[in-house]
């Protein structure tokens, strides 16, 4: 009776293992390379040094209730033209987690930092994303990021308040350092302290 529960536990194990989809990546946690392009939404220029963070987290499952958890961050700087590139990250996870979609953090001093799951992965992954335009904060249609595959185009803030605003709605990662955002956040804090209204 042991050994034939034990068989068939092992056997579920493996069966779920290799068919890591059906529980959204359990055990192996999966995400392909994401890259892109960063434009100014007026100009259709492209912007070099935007900060591009990929949080990938998985989600896991305990007796006393579940949880997300960060595994690993990495981050890109976009080049003369806008692009950027962040490598596939694969990780073995616990048998009691799942797969979460990445969170993706873009930002730029200047602009309105662009925050998301789900359509930002679309877009790096250069899939038709489920809505072209996006208002920086709910109600402002004067400062709307659009997107395509491939490509986003960001909006730049004008007045101090808004990037005041924007650098305290940036979610950065708790568990895992994100080096580039966090510097690049303390130096737009630097300059807003020396801006004028």
């Amino acid at each position: 009776m042991r050994k034939t529960a034990l068989g068939a536990l092992t056997a579920f194990l493996l069966l779920a293992a290799l068919r890591s989809d059906a529980f959204g990546g359990w055990l192996i946690y999966h995400k392909p390379a994401y890259e892109g392009k960063v434009v100014d939404v007026e100009t259709n220029e492209p912007i070099e040094g935007v900060v591009v963070t990929a949080v990938y987290s998985k989600h896991v499952f305990t007796y006393t209730g579940s949880h997300n958890q960060e595994i690993h961050v990495a981050e890109a700087l976009t080049d003369a033209k806008g692009k950027f590139k962040i490598p596939p990250f694969t990780k073995l996870i616990g048998p009691l987690s799942g797969e979460e979609p990445v969170n993706f953090i873009v930002f730029k001093s200047g602009y309105a930092a662009l925050e998301g799951r789900g359509v930002l992965e679309e877009i790096f992954t250069n899939t038709q994303p489920y809505y072209v335009e996006h208002p920086w904060r709910p109600g402002r249609q004067d400062v709307v990021a659009r997107f395509a595959p491939g490509i986003i185009a960001m909006p730049k803030l004008k007045t101090k308040s808004d990037r005041h605003s924007n650098i305290k709605q940036i979610m950065s990662p708790r568990e895992i350092k994100a080096v580039l955002l966090e510097k690049m956040i303390e130096e737009e804090r630097i300059i807003i302290g020396g801006m004028s209204r």
